[in-house]
């Protein structure tokens, strides 16, 4: 039952507190809630995500290659 009620509340809350704010004259600007989103909401899901990540170190190891495979294809593709 908690993971039912912690999977559909945030859902009820999210469009009844728009509800609330446009009931009362105060409509968020899209600028500031883009902000909200980019810059504070998502590093937070990712971060919180990795933190409860169990991983052993061969993956940890694996995945510090892989980024930086990317990171140096990317540098050599924008040379190229």
């Amino acid at each position: 039952m908690d993971v039912v009620l912690a999977a559909v509340v945030p859902v009820i809350l999210t469009p009844l507190v728009g509800y609330i704010l446009v009931r009362f004259d105060k409509p968020v600007e899209g600028d500031s809630l883009r902000f909200l989103v980019s810059y504070v909401a998502t590093p937070a899901l990712v971060f919180n995500a990795l933190a409860k990540l169990e991983m052993s170190g061969g993956i940890i190891a694996l995945y510090v290659l892989a980024a930086f495979v990317c990171i140096g294809s990317y540098w050599i593709i924008s040379y190229v």
